[in-house]
């Protein structure tokens, strides 16, 4: 079967991480040649310690795999702690974002970290692109009167949380080419031409999380707060741009391919911790 990606411009009418043993001097006895060669009483001779057996030897310590995190000293940042969308710039936001980043990057916290992505894009990064236009070849790199096409909208997201990546170069890609960037090809979940219902359950089953969604003629971002699936883009309806609405009724949702990829998957956090650039296209 020949699938159709989409390209940046998202529109439905365009292509698209042993010590040794101490060994005890013997004892002088009292009247050995020893004793009265040295001239002295053995029978003042301190008590020598006894022998250990070989449980009490010590063995040496293990050696580590690797360079030890250094030991924390209170709280990892939470995403909760993060300027509202609004209260200061979005270049001042994504600038504490990647404080956090290096901090969690320091302490190699993994399970944190993953939690931190999840709350960064939701509660932070995405609701500071509301109002912002959508055009087919937008390509504004903040929020503000510019318009953004799909592509680059969730590549903004993703870099803006911490992930390095050329954003120019992956906004431009197809679909299922955007996830591949931040995620294992082996990874990707592809439904074909499943129902959208079908697909919703699927996320939905698999609790809380994140994942980038490829579609025939579209790209954007999905999550599971628990109690429902919501999909995120840069919608092309009468060019409303990014928004964010229940993945059941979302018409843009709604195609002949989907294709989705975990963006809090191990590999995929490993790689944000490390900092470590991500080549289009071709996660590592």
């Amino acid at each position: 079967m020949l699938l159709t990606l989409v390209l940046a411009g998202c529109s439905p009418d365009e292509p698209a991480g042993v010590a040794p043993i101490v060994t005890v001097p013997a004892v002088v006895g009292p009247g050995s040649a020893t004793a009265e060669a040295s001239g002295h009483d053995a029978s003042h001779a301190p008590s020598p310690s006894p022998s250990p057996t070989p449980d009490q030897t010590e063995s040496p310590a293990a050696e580590p795999d690797g360079p030890t995190p250094p030991r924390r000293h209170g709280p990892l940042p939470k995403a909760s702690a993060l300027p509202a969308a609004g209260s200061v710039s979005y270049a001042e936001l994504v600038a504490a974002i990647e404080a956090d980043r290096r901090t969690f990057a320091a302490f190699d916290a993994r399970d944190e970290a993953a939690n931190y992505v999840y709350e960064a894009v939701t509660d932070r990064l995405v609701p500071a692109w509301k109002g912002t236009p959508w055009a087919f070849y937008g390509t504004a790199e903040v929020p503000g009167d510019e318009p953004v096409a799909c592509g680059y909208w969730v590549a903004s997201i993703l870099r803006d949380v911490g992930f390095r990546v050329d954003r120019s170069d992956v906004g431009q890609q197809a679909s299922e080419r955007i996830l591949r960037t931040f995620a294992p090809s082996a990874s990707l979940h592809h439904f074909g031409r499943k129902p959208t219902a079908e697909i919703v359950e699927w996320i939905a089953h698999k609790g809380r999380g994140l994942w980038g969604v490829g579609l025939a003629n579209h790209a954007g971002l999905v999550w599971n707060d628990g109690t429902e699936v919501r999909f995120c883009h840069s919608n092309y309806n009468n060019a409303m741009g990014p928004v964010c609405e229940n993945a059941s009724y979302s018409g843009p949702f709604r195609t002949n391919y989907t294709v989705v990829a975990s963006m809090l998957a191990p590999e995929t956090i490993g790689a944000w911790l490390a900092g470590a650039p991500l080549a289009t296209g071709a996660f590592p």
